[in-house]
């Protein structure tokens, strides 16, 4: 990787440069090296910017709010999805605007979440799984070559816990 960088460097080849750092900071995001991934995002984002091309601003502006978020770090993400939106909406890309909003509203969720947690010592942990997971599924779409095959509705019916309530209710163990 490094040697590509190098030749693209000496050739003054900012696009395929900023293509292999961005390539370059998904790696390092896949193999946990947060930090890593943040120097070379930024590196290919000073590049990218130089150059005119939105669509690679875009990715490389979702590749380091979604570091950030990993990092716990959700103001600084919901700060980078938000500088990434406009962006976005120039380019007119609808598969990477979908991206940015469910990284938006995800970041806002966990750190949602975390503050929940934090300011009632961890009582609310189930309730923060649960909400997590309620936002995923709901989220949850089947994707086969451009057609989606399924795509979860938030519409289903709600169901209670009153037969299981009552259930409880009349089990009364009367020890004596």
């Amino acid at each position: 990787m490094q040697r590509a960088q190098s030749a693209f460097e000496r050739a003054g080849n900012t696009y395929d440069l900023g293509l292999t750092l961005n390539n370059s900071g998904m790696l390092y995001f896949d193999i946990g090296e947060y930090e890593q991934a943040l120097q070379v995002y930024e590196r290919g984002l000073r590049l990218v910017r130089g150059s005119g091309n939105a669509t690679f601003e875009a990715s490389i502006l979702a590749g380091i709010a979604e570091t950030y978020r990993s990092m716990g770090r959700f103001e600084e993400s919901a700060a980078t999805y938000a500088e990434a939106r406009p962006v976005v909406e120039a380019v007119q890309m609808p598969f990477l605007m979908a991206h940015i909003t469910d990284g938006l509203a995800l970041t806002k969720l966990y750190l949602g979440n975390v503050l929940a947690v934090l300011f009632t010592a961890g009582l609310l942990i189930p309730w923060a799984v649960i909400r997590t997971r309620r936002y995923r599924l709901a989220c949850l779409a089947i994707i086969v070559g451009e057609e989606i095959v399924h795509q979860a509705s938030g519409r289903l019916p709600r169901v209670g816990a009153t037969g299981q309530e009552m259930g409880d209710l009349f089990n009364v163990d009367l020890g004596i």
